[in-house]
């Protein structure tokens, strides 16, 4: 037996109404002088809901591999070949995605190998002075409440 498309669409808003509410109708910013504090509450709030639903979904992804709703896709991964349901309920269906693995180079590893390989280690440091590309740096942002003590 499976849920109308009604009865799915008012569990969906029941959630996200419930989600929204928080911070905003329920534990509400507290007095500021400040007209920023507002989205810096909001800031804080998302953060830390992001952080609980990170948990909860971890809790929840351990729970649903050790009953055998799910595989543990770190131990024993799939092809993108293996793409579909993985499980089908009276009210859930969860499906797989396995989208292409990316290829990572230990530098190090690669230029011990080309150097055992004779390749003049010269050689090698101009093509990894030329090949480098620096990413921007990882910023992280952390909320958290002021306390007077």
């Amino acid at each position: 037996m499976s849920l109308s498309q009604r009865d799915k669409n008012k569990i969906t808003d029941g959630l996200n109404t419930r989600f929204s509410d928080i911070g905003t109708k329920t534990n509400t910013c507290p007095p500021s002088t400040k007209n920023t504090e507002p989205a810096a509450w909001e800031f804080f709030v998302a953060a830390h809901l992001h952080s609980l639903a990170s948990g909860r979904l971890r809790e929840a992804r351990s729970k649903a591999v050790r009953l055998g709703v799910i595989f543990d896709h770190e131990k024993h991964p799939r092809t993108q070949q293996d793409s579909g349901v993985v499980y089908r309920g009276d009210n859930i269906v969860i499906t797989l995605t396995v989208k292409a693995p990316t290829v990572t180079v230990d530098v190090d590893d690669l230029c011990a190998f080309l150097i055992s390989q004779g390749v003049d280690e010269t050689l090698i440091q101009i093509a990894l002075k030329e090949s480098r590309k620096e990413r921007r740096a990882a910023h992280e942002f952390r909320a958290s409440l002021l306390t007077e003590d």
